[in-house]
């Protein structure tokens, strides 16, 4: 995680999601975790609105996933798990094809529409909802050229 460059946005997410897994005695850190927060995020918000998911069940999903997540009496450092670090990684592919410098919130939502590690519940809602690959694609392209 310490080899990409993030914005600041991208990089509080991150660290909301790391102080979630504390806060819950996780042991790892996963995507669910970051959801958690971006879930609140105007951007992700304005995303969901080019989409038919409801945030209202998608946040109760993510809660729900939260609490299935294994807690440890003594985590002694939080740690990423794979669905996290596969998430990261689809993030600065996806910022490099951009030719972005810097992995931001944006691109972290495009990269969700590739993430095949998404609990099953969240998964289905997004395909259900057409939050897809061509969904956020032209959103994101509105997003960057100023007409959202």
């Amino acid at each position: 995680m310490h080899d990409n460059k993030f914005t600041n946005g991208f990089a509080q997410l991150l660290q909301e999601a790391v102080d979630t897994a504390q806060a819950q005695k996780n042991p790892t850190v996963s995507i669910v975790h970051f959801l958690n927060n971006l879930a609140q995020h105007t951007l992700f918000k304005s995303a969901l609105s080019k989409t038919k998911v409801s945030l209202s069940i998608l946040s109760d999903l993510i809660k729900n996933e939260l609490q299935r997540i294994p807690a440890s009496n003594n985590p002694s450092q939080v740690i990423p798990d794979q669905s996290f670090q596969e998430f990261l990684r689809i993030c600065q592919d996806e910022s490099k094809k951009l030719t972005d410098e810097f992995i931001s919130i944006d691109v972290g939502i495009f990269a969700l529409t590739k993430l095949q590690q998404l609990p099953t519940s969240i998964k289905k809602l997004l395909e259900a909802g057409n939050f897809t690959y061509a969904t956020i694609q032209s959103w994101l392209t509105e997003l960057r050229k100023g007409t959202l």
